[in-house]
């Protein structure tokens, strides 16, 4: 496990990863106290939770990988809602060691993420071509990885910050990507599909794709530059108009963007409605199970 997300980590280059299903259950079950003993955690090990769902709930599972099969989308949507009722069932203790277990992982992946920016600063072209290593050889890669880990580990001073904030990194990276699905919407929904069946290829076809987009927008830009430059000379009306026009074609972009961002964030929301919908109308039965978990369990970590 602790190998799997170190290497997770590194290709992220920024401890970016999202909050998984099952680690946003057990906390949605617990009260605020409880939730601030763990602020920050974002992992949760996925390969016990498939094996205790496949054990707990086979059919269940067997539906879904079928599902899987016809539309991924609804599968996913499925085994989020499997977890969640899984949590919700599961006895006091094992929820413990559970959210134990997070706790125990979220402060191991944030010291091994500090080791990791140390290194890639300190050594940064023998952190490069360690990183080369990942897809062409991974046990040589793991192996010198680790390596280079514990000399990082063991010449870090106490009191090191990284020289590089990470928060403008990852804010220029948010609207880099935002510029891409702005303007090349098409093949970026076809780099997520093909993500699913092939990610080595993906990755591939993404990295073409910001390097077009790199050279287009610089020269796009320089030709933008040249115009403006010309019309302040000329006064010429027509080039005006063409900056008008230039303007408005970037403007509808990002217009159109923006729509169907608030699009998906409606069919969220739609979601979440069906969802409160359903527990108002079972809050008796939730109330129920709630009280009974609060006294049976033995550690009172509810």
């Amino acid at each position: 496990m602790k190998t799997r997300t170190v290497m997770m980590l590194i290709a992220a280059g920024v401890l970016s990863t999202a909050m998984t299903t099952a680690a946003q259950a057990v906390k949605s079950d617990d009260n605020a106290n409880d939730v601030k003993k763990c602020k920050g955690d974002r992992k949760h090990d996925r390969g016990k939770m498939r094996k205790y769902l496949k054990e707990k709930y086979p059919e269940e599972m067997k539906k879904i990988k079928e599902l899987h099969k016809t539309d991924p989308k609804a599968a996913k949507a499925k085994f989020k809602e499997l977890v969640k009722k899984a949590v919700r069932e599961m006895p006091p203790e094992m929820k413990a060691k559970m959210k134990a277990d997070m706790c125990k992982r979220s402060k191991w992946v944030r010291e091994k993420m500090k080791y990791i920016m140390y290194a890639r600063e300190k050594y940064p072209e023998e952190f490069k071509s360690i990183r080369k290593m990942r897809e062409d050889n991974p046990e040589a890669f793991k192996v010198k990885m680790k390596e280079l880990l514990d000399k990082a580990k063991k010449e870090m001073p106490k009191d090191w910050k990284p020289k590089k904030d990470f928060r403008k990194t990852f804010k220029h990276h948010h609207n880099g990507m935002k510029m891409l699905q702005t303007k090349y919407g098409k093949e970026m929904d076809e780099i997520r599909k093909l993500r699913k069946t092939d990610p080595k290829a993906a990755r591939e076809k993404f990295k073409a794709l910001k390097k077009k987009a790199k050279a287009e927008f610089k020269a796009e830009r320089e030709k933008f530059i040249t115009l403006v430059k010309k019309y302040r000379e000329t006064k010429d009306p027509k080039l005006l108009e063409q900056i008008k026009a230039d303007v408005t074609q970037s403007t509808e972009r990002r217009l159109e963007f923006k729509r169907k961002m608030i699009a998906k964030m409606q069919e969220r929301i739609a979601a979440e409605n069906k969802k409160l919908q359903e527990d108002e109308a079972k809050k008796d039965e939730i109330v129920k199970k709630r009280v009974q978990q609060i006294v049976q369990d033995p550690n009172l970590t509810w």
